[in-house]
């Protein structure tokens, strides 16, 4: 698997779990918007409106994802001004992570850790109660 087939389950993760079909845009471009998340987000879910921005992500089991300095300073800006932004990863073939945004720069140093205190992590796909957990973020 590669970042862009799980960036597709993503996609259709979003387009199962919103009540109406939700606006999700590819905005990544290193050129032109550095640091940018890949998905621009905007669904609505039992009636509430969400918005927000999603990192995704795949790597080798055991091994943290690749983050780029513009990734990090992307984060920290958009989280400073009360944006809403996380991370899905990916770690080999069926460990599944949300990251909470403000984690990032931890999960570019993984010396620390610190980022296993994610919000929610599984086996297998993606479902229900990782969409609950990822618009919990998000209230």
């Amino acid at each position: 698997m590669s970042e862009k087939d799980f960036e597709r389950e993503v996609i259709e993760w979003l387009n199962s779990s919103s009540d109406i079909k939700p606006h999700v845009l590819h905005v990544e471009s290193p050129v032109t918007s550095p640091g940018i998340p890949d998905l621009d987000v905007a669904m609505v879910r039992n009636g509430v409106q969400y918005e927000f921005h999603l990192e995704v992500k795949y790597s080798p089991w055991k091994q943290a994802p690749e983050i780029r300095p513009t990734q990090i300073k992307w984060f920290r800006d958009r989280i400073r001004n009360g944006g809403n932004c996380a991370v899905v990863w990916k770690e080999g073939p069926d460990t599944i992570h949300l990251i909470e945004g403000y984690e990032i720069p931890n999960l570019k140093s993984n010396q620390s850790k610190s980022w296993l205190g994610h919000v929610w992590s599984s086996h297998g796909l993606l479902g229900r109660p990782a969409v609950e957990s990822l618009l919990g973020l998000f209230k």
